[in-house]
Formats: C-alpha cells, sequence, structure tokens
C-alpha cells in the first residue's frame, strides 16, 4: 500500500508560517499509507466512509494535511460502521493493522474507533521501511455516525447518561470512589437504561460499551439530522443534515483522492464558520501526538549508550 515519494518531500518545510519537521512529513505519509488500506477495504465491501473534521478541512483548504495536524479523522454511518469492524478485525492483520474498540478491549475506554499500526514504539527495520523511517505507534480515528433524535430532551438524556458510563469507566480500577459506591452507580445506570450485565466481562470494559450503546438512536429511521452523538452532547451545534453526506466527492489529498461529504462546505461551515480564513487551532492532544513516544526513544538510546540516529533527531 505504500505510495512512492521524492526524498525531499521528507525535508522540513515552513507552510502557512508553520514548521513542519521532517518527522511529521513521515508521519503523513504513514498515515495515509494506512488510510489506503481502509478506503481499499470498504471499496471491496460497499462501505462509505468520509473524512471528517481536520482531515475534511484540510483537502478543501490544503489539498492535504492543515500544517499543524497530525493525525487523520473519518467518519462512517453505523449501518456501514458495524459491518467494517466486523471486517476489519479480521483483515486489518493483514496490513499489520489493528482496530481497537470498546468492545473488542478491556482497556480501550475511548467513544471514537481506533485504527492503530502497532499498540507501541518500533525501532524496527520492518518498521521503519514500512512506515517512511517513521517509529511510532499512529492511529486513525473512526467517529461514528447515529441519528440526532428530533426531541431534545431524549438528545440530553442520551448526553447525560453516555457521560454517567464514560466517567465511571474513566475511575473503575482507580481508588477514587469506594469500591461499593462504584457498584452502585453501576448498577443504577444499568437498571435505568435496561441494561442487563453480562458475565466475564469486567465493568470497566461494559461501561465503555455503554458509552457508545447509549448514543445509538437505531430506534429513529432516518432522521433529518446525524452527528457523533458523543461530540454533540458537547457541542449542540455539531450535527449535520443528513442529505448533505450522499454519494461520497473525491477531492485532492496529497497524492491521492478521498471521499468527502458531497455538500463538505455546509458540514464545514458549521464546524468551522468561516473556515476559508487560516487559523492555527489545538488538538484535543500534545503536538505532535508522538512527542511522548520520541522522548521515551531518546531515553532508551541513552540508556543504552548509544548514539541516537539523526532521523530521531529531527
Amino acid at each position: 500500500m505504500s505510495m512512492i515519494y521524492d526524498e525531499s518531500y521528507f525535508k522540513g518545510e515552513t507552510i502557512c508560517d508553520f514548521y513542519v519537521p521532517p518527522m511529521m512529513k513521515r508521519v503523513w505519509a504513514g498515515l495515509l499509507d494506512m488510510l489506503m488500506v481502509i478506503d481499499n477495504l470498504c471499496r471491496a465491501a460497499d462501505l462509505k466512509y468520509y473524512i471528517a473534521y481536520g482531515t475534511l478541512l484540510g483537502a478543501v483548504r490544503h489539498q492535504g494535511y492543515i500544517p499543524w495536524d497530525d493525525d487523520i479523522d473519518i467518519w462512517m454511518f453505523r449501518d456501514d460502521l458495524m459491518r467494517f469492524v466486523e471486517l476489519a478485525e479480521s483483515i486489518l492483520p493483514e496490513y499489520g493493522l489493528e482496530i481497537i474498540t470498546p468492545y473488542n478491549d478491556a482497556d480501550y475506554n475511548n467513544p471514537v474507533i481506533g485504527i492503530f499500526n502497532g499498540r507501541q514504539m518500533d525501532i524496527s527495520g520492518e518498521r521503519l521501511a514500512k512506515y517512511y523511517g517513521c517509529p511510532f505507534s499512529m492511529r486513525i480515528d473512526l467517529f461514528p455516525l447515529d441519528n440526532v433524535p428530533d426531541d431534545p430532551s431524549i438528545s440530553d438524556a442520551k448526553g447525560r447518561l453516555s457521560d454517567e458510563a464514560w466517567q465511571l469507566a474513566d475511575i473503575w480500577n482507580r481508588s477514587v470512589i469506594s469500591e461499593r459506591e462504584k457498584k452502585r452507580r453501576f448498577d443504577a445506570l444499568t437498571e435505568e437504561i435496561g441494561y442487563t450485565p453480562i458475565e466475564g466481562i469486567s465493568h470497566k470494559q461494559q461501561l465503555s460499551m455503554l458509552c457508545d450503546m447509549i448514543m445509538i438512536s437505531d430506534d429513529i429511521p432516518d432522521s433529518e439530522y446525524v452527528a457523533n452523538m458523543r461530540l454533540y452532547h458537547e457541542h449542540p451545534r455539531a450535527r449535520f443534515k443528513r442529505e448533505w453526506f450522499g454519494e461520497p466527492v473525491y477531492l485532492p489529498f496529497g497524492q491521492v483522492k478521498l471521499p468527502a461529504p458531497k455538500d463538505y462546505d455546509s458540514i464545514l461551515r458549521t464546524i468551522y464558520g468561516d473556515y476559508s480564513i487560516i487559523k492555527k487551532g489545538g488538538t484535543v492532544h500534545d503536538y505532535p501526538f508522538y512527542k511522548e513516544q520520541m522522548e521515551e526513544l531518546h531515553r532508551t538510546f541513552k540508556k543504552q549508550g548509544t548514539k541516537i540516529p539523526e532521523i530521531f533527531m529531527e
């Protein structure tokens, strides 16, 4: 799935008054290769996905990554997503990738599905050759799109219950509250939503699963609006008309073209307002995402008394 890049691509570059270091260029190339594996799987299975958030903005405004972006985001409607997850769990490992969800990983407490090229940093020759000299664990974020209930009280209730599940999962293995209080809150939550706990699955994992399950609105067929319901609960403007998606249109993104919602303009204006104005915005994580991995890498070489290869100093 690797693409061909001129070596000059991997040189540091200032774009829109922002310096993009060589290692970030390697990350960009590696993430795009990972996305092409996903793209091929979706094409073969007739599944639709759409580039989302900063990736969509980058495609429209920069014909590639936003200079200060360091990940790839995609959307998928719930029906296609469920089929994709089932296929991905068996197919992606053939390409050295892994899909992680609250349903298949007891420690994954995240409502966004992650597609990883590995759980940890790897400086083996195989990893470096495959990912253009990048040794870091990288991920693509897959955001489910669900129906938005017409009744705001239903959305509010789903948001509240999902928050409760999220917060309780987050503290389950920590001594923040007593075990008795955790169990009381777990029982109250499952009783309120009519969920029967599953034997053999940890409370924490079930709470992470519930965080996602609560947000599914499969009882509302073809609602006017759709959203990633976790984000919608936090940001009520973050909903989009279903008709804005439709058949994807393909936008240039570096060497490839990626599927975008057909009315991406309306979606971007909903998220960013006047998105033609370039504003250096932050991300939900520290930039670059691999900062801690890089620090760990340097500590490892230092401990071994070995000179750090120049590629890891970029």
